[in-house]
């Protein structure tokens, strides 16, 4: 790493891996880590203020600090206020967070599955059993539910739903299908 000195700013090259590397840079105001990659010429200097990002993703301010937090997230910068700053990366980030959040993964279990897969040993295998694992979770849920269901509709099938006396209402007589000791 070398670092320059110039105008009052603090400049560090780091060299990184394949066709890219960063530039470190620390001025009165802003700190930033500038990733160049040579392959595409692309730097990817488009910063924005926390209520930018949650605006922009539709993710509330309190979910994008719980998310930085829990490790999911991490802001590129801050100003010297400590205000965040992030990347163009923690859109993508997000829609990452949301799209596992849909197909049923926990928070935990997504911070594990991004874990994975920026280690170079992890294979699909590793990403296709927690996807197994969470499949199997949503299936005995959906057994679970489907045997509430049917309960349920027998119970309102029965009930007289009419100006009866609360005493016929078999929703609220179930407790003979409970086993004893819970009587």
């Amino acid at each position: 790493m070398m670092l320059l000195n110039v105008d009052r700013c603090a400049y560090s090259y780091r060299d990184c891996k394949g066709n890219s590397f960063r530039i470190y840079i620390e001025c009165d105001y802003i700190k930033y880590d500038y990733a160049i990659d040579m392959e595409t010429s692309v730097m990817n200097d488009t910063l924005f203020r926390i209520g930018e990002v949650s605006k922009q993703a539709n993710v509330s301010i309190q979910t994008l600090r719980y998310y930085e937090r829990e490790g999911l997230i991490e802001p590129n910068a801050r100003t010297a206020s400590g205000y965040r700053l992030y990347g163009k990366a923690t859109f993508r980030e997000l829609g990452f967070i949301q799209h596992l959040k849909l197909l049923g993964f926990s928070l935990k279990e997504i911070k594990e599955i991004k874990i994975l897969s920026v280690q170079k040993s992890t294979r699909t295998k590793d990403i296709k059993d927690r996807a197994i694992i969470k499949l199997n979770e949503i299936n005995d849920k959906i057994s679970s539910l489907s045997y509430i269901r049917e309960k349920l509709e027998v119970l309102v099938e029965r009930c007289p739903g009419n100006h009866s006396p609360i005493e016929c209402c078999p929703i609220l007589k179930t407790s003979d299908s409970l086993p004893e000791y819970l009587r």
